[in-house]
């Protein structure tokens, strides 16, 4: 059986601007001033999807990302201290004692967009009782030793409270799985329906008429929009909104027919002079049928881990050799 190191062992959090909250704070502040101008001028200039995502979606969620490693960083322990009796923390409030009885397991975490690491330790009741991020030096021989305590006099809790934690990151995989493969289903049925209305109006339009319902100007101030009915559909026939050419737009009257490209007995296919097709948000239906496959596979993937998880399979990389492992867990 491995000794446990020696002790005490004491670590310390880094001076170094990785750590200090006011960095996080400045950047995720400038992230979210960046965000609000973009979406200002989003408003006021014709901007596509990708566009309007990168100066305002992505920002903020990076902003988020931000601010929560700066609380993060504000809450964490400027000292820590490994010995006989168990882990004590020193933070800006009263040092504490967590002792190794209530010790269950650690397990260290990769944070999404910062890419730095958290130590996170359970107590016995399978709930963090203390989290340290990489900002506490030596970030690895912290890990080291308290795994190597942990290792030498486990606690008879653990493999309990590794399962419970296998079945929450079940459930997780199981909910992302059900949208991804709803997602999926969804979007192959209507890339199937783009496909056959497609076919229609390449094998069976016939001239028809529009009548416009509605023309307006879209929020951002650039796009021109028309709301038609195909004629002779009736007032609950299906409401087309679309995009039509700058140029054309001038010409169209509310109220006003319009000849289009239609198929008897399917009003809900039209096909309007001067449209102008969004491929981001409507793709043509093989992109769509390619798009619908990979989250479907991706779907898949998390329900396969969910039945993984729920059967108490934990898959891993060994830090040693880099290889996937499989732990089975024990009740």
């Amino acid at each position: 059986m491995t000794s446990p190191p020696e002790l005490p062992q004491v670590y310390r959090a880094s001076s170094g601007p990785g750590s200090n909250p006011w960095l996080f704070i400045a950047g995720g502040a400038a992230l979210v001033a960046f965000a609000g101008v973009g979406f200002f001028l989003s408003l006021h200039s014709h901007n596509g999807p990708f566009q309007l995502h990168f100066t305002t979606t992505l920002p903020m969620i990076i902003a988020v990302a931000l601010l929560t490693t700066a609380y993060r960083l504000s809450r964490a322990p400027r000292e820590v201290a490994l010995d006989s009796r168990g882990i004590h923390v020193w933070s800006g409030r009263a040092p504490r004692v967590l002792p190794w009885d209530d010790v269950a397991w650690c397990d260290v975490e990769t944070q999404g967009f910062t890419g730095g690491r958290l130590l996170k330790v359970y107590d016995n009741n399978g709930k963090v009782t203390l989290a340290l991020p990489s900002s506490v030096e030596p970030f690895d021989a912290l890990v080291a030793a308290l795994r190597q305590r942990l290792t030498a006099q486990p606690s008879p809790r653990t493999d309990s409270v590794r399962w419970r934690k296998t079945r929450r990151n079940g459930l997780f995989f199981a909910l992302i799985g059900i949208l991804a493969l709803v997602g999926s289903a969804w979007m192959g049925w209507t890339s199937y329906t783009d496909r056959r209305a497609e076919e229609l109006l390449r094998t069976q339009a016939v001239g028809g008429q529009a009548v416009i319902v509605r023309k307006f100007i879209a929020p951002d101030g650039q796009t021109r929009r028309v709301e038609f009915r195909v004629a002779g559909a009736g007032e609950n026939g299906e409401l087309h909104n679309i995009e039509v050419d700058r140029n054309f737009y001038p010409m169209l009257r509310e109220g006003m027919r319009v000849p289009i490209k239609t198929v008897p007995g399917h009003p809900e296919i039209a096909r309007f002079p001067g449209e102008i097709r969004d491929e981001f948000l409507n793709p043509s239906p093989g992109k769509s049928l390619l798009l619908s496959a990979a989250i479907g596979v991706l779907g898949v993937f998390f329900v396969v881990g969910a039945v993984l998880a729920f059967r108490g399979i934990d898959i891993a990389t060994d830090r040693a050799t880099g290889r996937l492992k499989v732990n089975r867990l024990t009740r």
